[in-house]
């Protein structure tokens, strides 16, 4: 055991000039953003069924020069009451998923393990003239989902529903049933939003680096 008395030893740790970078990493802020993603498709289609026919009847309107007739403008009337009262059923199926970024590392962990599970395979194409032979990577879509599954498990942050209730943990079996289950219009949305947050950091990240050098 050290000679050290209690005071010395809180003196040694109170020095600066001293930290742990992987406590400095593992605390460190990452980006988030939210994807609304609403499940009331049915409401949705029927909604764009009756705003086609409003597009129709205020087109007939502009394109003849003179206002609608009142069984026209009744009509109208009604079609956009339906539509709104489709558009706040909407609203009411409406989940916000948070989003958060991730370290490259991770990715570059997941892609790992992907490749070890699906291990990468070439095509191999030879010229005849030359002897060259031109190798280009296989297409693996189970590869694809399960990287894909991967970022979506560590980037999904939370979920929270219309009344406000959150679930804010999710199993990989939780992931998968999410991607086959949602909208495809919410599965592109959350893709995208996965993207936009790890584009954007890594932009400004660079600009602040950039802006830095310049001013020192």
């Amino acid at each position: 055991m050290s000679d050290a008395t209690v005071d010395e030893l809180v003196e040694e740790i109170k020095k600066p000039g001293t930290f742990s970078i992987m406590s400095v990493l593992k605390e460190r802020l990452y980006p988030t953003d939210t994807v609304l993603v609403r499940l009331d498709e049915d409401s949705a289609y029927k909604a764009s069924e009756i705003q086609e026919k409003i597009t129709e009847l205020e087109s007939a309107d502009a394109d003849s020069g003179f206002s609608l007739g009142k069984v026209e403008q009744k009509e109208l009337d009604t079609l956009i009451a339906s539509r709104d009262e489709l558009v706040k059923k909407i609203e009411k199926s409406t989940y916000t998923f948070t989003l958060t970024g991730i370290a490259e590392g991770k990715r570059e962990d997941f892609l790992n393990k992907c490749n070890e599970q699906f291990p990468v395979e070439f095509n191999e194409d030879k010229n005849t003239f030359t002897g060259e032979v031109t190798r280009t990577e296989k297409e693996n879509k189970g590869r694809d989902r399960l990287f894909t599954n991967f970022l979506w498990e560590a980037h999904i942050l939370k979920i929270v529903a219309p009344d406000g209730s959150e679930q804010n943990s999710f199993t990989h079996a939780d992931i998968i049933e999410l991607r086959e289950s949602l909208p495809l219009v919410s599965i592109g949305s959350i893709t995208q939003g996965i993207e936009k947050i790890r584009m954007a950091t890594a932009i400004f990240m660079f600009k602040v680096d950039e802006d830095f050098l310049a001013k020192s």
